[in-house]
């Protein structure tokens, strides 16, 4: 505690947005993992908030109020004309709900933010602009009138985010330099650099691995993705290139892809390795370090992530990475991985196969991996933001 909150006994009061506590996501890892750790600090007062109609059931470490907001959408669209109208209305909605005083602090984590302004001062997450970019690459088929939209209101959050938060942080220093240079802003240090890291379940051995590969029907050996598939993570590419892999390692590696998607089955079967691919649903918090920690290889074929969090849970699960070379990967795995250009599926093959044929490298990616995780810390990334809150 510093001497001044010490002198004056003066906790600073913190309201904690945790809108995606429950949806199992980047998101939802770093609000948990920061409201947390920040309602351990004695000179914090830290009240974690949901805006919602109707509450949700979740497990939590702290306790959350839900507050009936049954407008929160509109909360959240109040740069639109008409619906500006009603801002005068909803200021005193929410203030009336939350009666918070100019010296509290709130704290948005979902790149975006209430366009009214609420009495307190504002941190904002802005974690990537990674919808704006992969619009431009045109990865999802969708209409223009589609497209539009969700550019607008994508940039429209992140602009609110950077006029209205007093403070702003992202995950990664290729996040920071993409928002400045997206929206053509010099760096005036109201940007703040605060790492994503992993759960620490996965640095401890799994103890009941044999359930898990009974529950799954693993095989002996696998490579895996796991995440969605959804376009910009470029799952097909992996597969394309697990199908250039000789037919005895594919006979002795199997693909392990969760989430799949139509498009996934697709490709599979346009490949000709239908039968070597497992895939996964809805993979259980719980049962994911197993599932990590049984594989050969993790790959990581993503076009864009503004951190990428499953990078450092194979780390810390002992399993060689393989990643790629663009956005914020090479920041995040550092020395450790094996850097691929995502788009070169034979290139991509190619290195699998080393990885899986050379012991030493494997062992060598593997201890790497393991010194790498240092420089992540749930710990840490609260201290700092504890440290900006004070300096608000």
């Amino acid at each position: 505690m510093t001497e001044e909150f010490t002198k004056n006994k003066h906790r600073i009061h913190v309201y904690s947005n945790v809108q995606r506590t429950a949806y199992g996501t980047g998101f939802a890892a770093y609000e948990t993992q920061i409201t947390s750790k920040l309602a351990a600090y004695d000179d914090l007062n830290v009240e974690a908030i949901r805006f919602s109609s109707h509450p949700e059931e979740s497990e939590f470490t702290f306790q959350v109020r839900n507050i009936k907001f049954s407008s929160f959408t509109l909360f959240h669209l109040l740069h639109l004309p008409f619906i500006n109208l009603f801002a005068p209305l909803m200021r005193r909605t929410l203030n009336s709900l939350i009666p918070s005083k100019p010296e509290d602090v709130f704290i948005f984590y979902e790149n975006k933010i209430p366009n009214i302004k609420l009495n307190g001062k504002i941190i904002a997450l802005l974690h990537d602009i990674m919808p704006l970019r992969i619009l431009n690459m045109k990865l999802r088929n969708t209409g223009r009138l589609e497209n539009f939209m969700r550019r607008y209101i994508v940039k429209r959050n992140a602009r609110d985010i950077l006029r209205i938060a007093d403070k702003i942080v992202t995950v990664s220093e290729f996040s920071k330099r993409d928002i400045l240079d997206y929206f053509n802003l010099k760096d005036d240090g109201r940007i703040e650099v605060i790492y994503n890291s992993f759960d620490p379940a996965y640095s401890q051995p799994c103890r009941n691995m044999e359930h898990i590969r009974e529950r799954y029907s693993l095989p002996e050996r696998y490579i895996l993705y796991f995440g969605s598939c959804i376009p910009h993570k470029n799952a097909n590419t992996l597969i394309r290139a697990y199908a250039e892999l000789p037919e005895d390692m594919r006979r002795e590696y199997k693909l392990v892809i969760t989430n799949p998607q139509s498009v996934t089955y697709d490709c599979v079967k346009e490949c000709g390795v239908y039968e070597d691919v497992k895939f996964l649903n809805r993979v259980p918090e719980a049962d994911k370090p197993g599932i990590f920690q049984s594989a050969s290889l993790f790959v990581w074929p993503s076009l864009y992530e503004g951190f990428g969090i499953p990078i450092l849970e194979a780390m810390v699960s002992g399993v060689p990475v393989i990643c790629s070379n663009v956005t914020s990967m090479p920041e995040v795995a550092g020395d450790a991985a094996i850097l691929v250009d995502p788009l070169d599926a034979s290139g991509m093959s190619k290195e699998i196969e080393r990885v899986l044929t050379d012991s030493e490298l494997r062992k060598e990616l593997i201890a790497k991996g393991y010194e790498n995780i240092k420089r992540f810390s749930w710990d840490e990334s609260a201290k700092k933001f504890h440290d900006i809150i004070v300096n608000l």
